[in-house]
């Protein structure tokens, strides 16, 4: 995958947890995604179609995602309940729309947002380039991973 095309999905997750929680993050490096390694225990995905197909994905442990749900609602949680997937489901749709912005050259159309927990195993076709990236900040830690391939034609 290229750098221009996995760039402004950093940029637009800095973005989003910045202005919608006032949490500044930290990116590691990109490495090609290990499906054992790279789903923690809750998961946000919202699919990408168009121009380019695929998905882009936020992974958290239970703590952060709970962390990251009371800096975007406010509300407390002690478990991850409804308000906090519905938080990262948020999260999520903003980071896919915010990075349409700098991919305007594809026609992008994204999904309504699913959340999955626990052990799962989430398939893309074989051809399809994905890549995660590991991100720290004061709400804890999380993974973005992004699934994208230009379609034919």
């Amino acid at each position: 995958m290229k750098s221009e095309y996995i760039n402004p999905f950093i940029k637009a997750t800095q973005k989003a947890f910045r202005e919608l929680m006032h949490v500044e993050t930290k990116p590691g490096g990109p490495r090609l995604f290990e499906a054992a390694r790279d789903y923690l225990e809750v998961t946000a995905i919202i699919g990408l179609a168009g121009e380019v197909t695929g998905a882009v994905i936020l992974s958290f442990p239970s703590e952060s995602c709970l962390r990251i749900s009371r800096a975007f609602t406010g509300i407390e949680s002690d478990a991850v309940d409804d308000v906090a997937v519905d938080a990262v489901g948020e999260v999520v749709n903003v980071i896919a729309g915010n990075t349409k912005e700098d991919l305007l050259q594809f026609r992008i159309y994204i999904s309504l947002p699913k959340v999955v927990f626990g052990q799962y195993d989430l398939r893309f076709p074989r051809d399809t380039p994905m890549i995660a990236v590991p991100f720290e900040s004061d709400a804890g830690s999380f993974r973005l991973i992004v699934a994208l391939k230009e379609s034919p034609g």
